[in-house]
C-alpha cells in the first residue's frame, strides 16, 4: 500500500478546493499550530490500523485551520487533500435536526410557506401524529398518540433499528405508514435505543411542511448559506469532483483476511429517500472545517455577523437530553448523553460535542469543544476504523489544550488484539464516543432462511449473510442497508 503523509497548514481565507470557498473564524485567544510531531503519531496510527487512507481537519476559533492528509483514496494509490469527497454516514444526523429546528424557526417568524394543521404549533413537543396525521402510526397505540418530535430525535421512542425494513429507495410516506408494523422493544421514553428510521421520518415532516425535499431544504438553508459549496447529498456530484474515496472492507475473502473495494452504500436513485436523513450528507474536512467554524461561533457568520443557524437551536440539539452510556470506560472520559443529533461527552474535563459514522466502508467523527473553541473532523475510507480516529482526535485534543497525553495507541491497539485486551471506548462500532461497546465479531459465511430473519410464515425469500460487505443480502434483491 502507498503510504503518504501529509500536512496542510492554511488560513481558512485561503484553503480553497478548486471548485469552492472557505470562511473565516473569529480571532480569538486559543492555541495555535498542532505540532509538526504529530505528523509522525498520524502515520503511526495509520500503520499499525492498517488504515486505508484518512483525512483530518483540525479548526480553533481564531486561528488557521489545519489539514492532515495520509495514505490512499483509491487504488491508484492517489493520496486524500482537503478536498477529497468522504460519505459522512451518521455523522449526516446534526443536519437533519438542524434543519428540522430552522424550519421551527421559520414558522415562528412567520417565513413559513405551508400551514399547519388547525390548533397545532411546530416545535420540539409536537407530536407526530398531529403533523403528520393518517400516514403516521406505531403498532402500540399509547406510544402511537403521545410521541414527540424530541422523542424522534433522541431515539426513546422505544423501537429498535429495525433496518431490514426498508429499502435505499422507499418513498417515505409509505415507510411512515409501515411504522405500524414494526414490533418496539421498550416503551415509549423508557431507554435509549439507537434507530435510524426515526430520522428517516423527520426528514419527511421536514419536506412536507418547507414544501420541498429533505435535500433541497438541507442544500438551501444550510450548505449554500454557510458557504460548504462541495457538501452534498448527491453520490454523483462527488464522483463527478474527480476526487473522492474508495471504500474499503477489511477480512474480506474466503479466508477473511483480505482487504477489498466495495461500493459506496450511498446511491445516486435513493437521494431523497430513508438515508438521506441519518446518514446521506457526502462532504470533505474543509467544509466540515467550515461547518465547525460557525458552530463555535454560535452560528454567526464571522465575516457579516449574520445569525446563519438560530442560536436556540443550535443550544436545543446539543442539549444532552437521554443517558446513552451512564458510566465511562476511563476516568479521563464522561459518560455520554444524547441530543438531537449529537452526542455529549466529555475529556478530561472539557465537554465535548460529537457524532460519528460508521457505514460499509467508511468511519467517521465529527466533534467540538464549545468551551474551548476546538473543533476536529476525522474522515477514514475503511470499515471500523473508529479506534484509530480516536486515537488521533484524543490526541488533538491534548495538544490543542495542553493536556495530559494518554497512550490511547496501546489502549486501541489492545481493544482489537494487536498488544494487551481489555475493553474500553475503541471498540465503537459507528458513532459513540468515550463509552464500552461491544467488539466485532466475525462471522463465518451462512446461509439462513427469510423465516430465520423474520419468522415463522416470511415470504421474502432466501437471504444469505455475506461476510465480506458485513450486511444481509436478499438473493433476488437488494436489501444491504448501510449500518449508519
Amino acid at each position: 500500500m502507498l503510504l503518504l503523509l501529509t500536512i496542510l497548514l492554511l488560513p481558512l481565507t485561503q484553503a480553497t478546493c478548486e471548485w469552492a470557498n472557505q470562511v473565516p473564524l473569529l480571532s480569538d485567544n486559543y492555541p495555535t499550530a498542532i505540532s509538526p510531531d504529530f505528523m509522525k503519531y498520524v502515520e503511526k496510527v495509520g500503520k499499525l490500523f492498517d488504515v486505508p487512507g484518512l483525512s483530518l481537519g483540525v479548526v480553533r476559533k481564531g486561528h488557521e485551520a489545519q489539514f492532515f492528509n495520509w495514505g490512499q483514496r483509491d487504488e491508484d494509490g492517489n493520496s486524500p487533500t482537503e478536498c477529497t469527497m468522504y460519505p459522512m454516514a451518521s455523522a449526516s444526523k446534526n443536519f437533519a435536526s438542524t434543519s428540522f429546528g430552522i424550519l421551527m424557526d421559520d414558522f415562528k417568524h412567520g417565513r413559513n410557506v405551508t400551514p399547519l394543521p388547525y390548533g397545532v404549533e411546530l416545535d420540539w413537543e409536537t407530536k407526530l401524529v398531529d403533523l403528520l396525521q393518517d400516514e403516521w402510526g406505531l403498532k402500540d397505540p399509547y406510544t402511537s398518540g403521545h410521541v414527540k418530535v424530541i422523542d424522534l430525535l433522541s431515539h426513546v421512542t422505544g423501537l429498535p433499528r429495525h433496518e431490514f425494513s426498508y429499502d435505499l429507495d422507499t418513498p417515505l410516506p409509505h415507510l411512515v405508514s409501515q411504522l405500524q408494523y414494526l414490533r418496539p422493544t421498550h416503551e415509549l421514553r423508557e431507554t435509549f435505543e439507537y434507530i435510524n428510521l426515526m430520522y428517516s421520518v423527520i426528514t419527511r415532516v421536514i419536506g412536507k411542511y418547507s414544501n420541498m425535499s429533505y435535500t433541497s431544504f438541507v442544500e438551501s438553508r444550510i450548505f449554500t448559506r454557510l458557504g460548504m459549496t462541495s457538501t452534498t447529498f448527491h453520490p454523483e456530484r462527488a464522483w463527478q469532483s474527480r476526487d473522492w474515496v474508495q471504500l474499503w472492507v477489511r477480512e474480506a475473502g474466503p479466508y477473511y483476511n483480505q482487504t477489498r473495494v466495495v461500493p459506496w452504500y450511498l446511491e445516486e436513485r435513493a437521494v431523497d429517500g430513508p438515508v438521506s436523513g441519518p446518514g446521506g450528507v457526502v462532504s470533505n474536512t474543509k467544509d466540515m472545517a467550515t461547518y465547525l467554524g460557525i458552530l463555535l461561533n454560535g452560528g454567526i457568520h464571522p465575516d457579516t455577523g449574520e445569525q446563519l443557524i438560530p442560536r436556540a437551536v443550535l443550544d436545543s440539539v446539543m442539549l444532552g437530553r437521554v443517558v446513552e452510556e451512564g458510566r465511562a470506560s476511563y476516568p479521563e472520559l464522561a459518560p455520554t448523553l444524547y441530543g438531537a443529533g449529537w452526542q455529549s461527552t466529555g475529556y478530561q474535563g472539557h465537554e465535548i460535542v460529537q457524532h460519528g459514522g460508521g457505514a460499509r466502508g467508511i468511519s467517521t467523527a465529527l466533534l467540538f469543544l464549545p468551551n474551548d473553541g476546538v473543533g476536529v473532523v476525522a474522515l477514514c475510507n475503511g470499515n471500523n476504523q473508529h479506534p484509530a480516529l480516536f486515537a488521533l482526535v484524543f490526541r488533538i485534543i491534548e495538544e490543542s489544550l495542553g493536556l495530559k497525553r494518554i497512550d490511547w495507541i496501546s489502549r486501541c491497539a489492545g481493544s482489537l488484539g494487536y498488544e494487551t485486551r481489555e475493553p474500553n471506548i475503541c471498540q465503537v462500532e459507528g458513532s459513540t464516543l468515550g463509552v464500552t461497546v461491544r467488539a466485532s465479531t466475525v462471522y463465518p459465511a451462512a446461509t439462513f432462511t427469510a423465516a430465520t430473519i423474520l419468522g415463522t410464515g416470511a415470504t421474502l425469500g432466501t437471504t444469505r449473510f455475506h461476510r465480506e460487505y458485513g450486511a444481509f443480502i436478499k438473493s433476488f434483491r437488494h436489501l444491504c442497508q448501510p449500518r449508519l
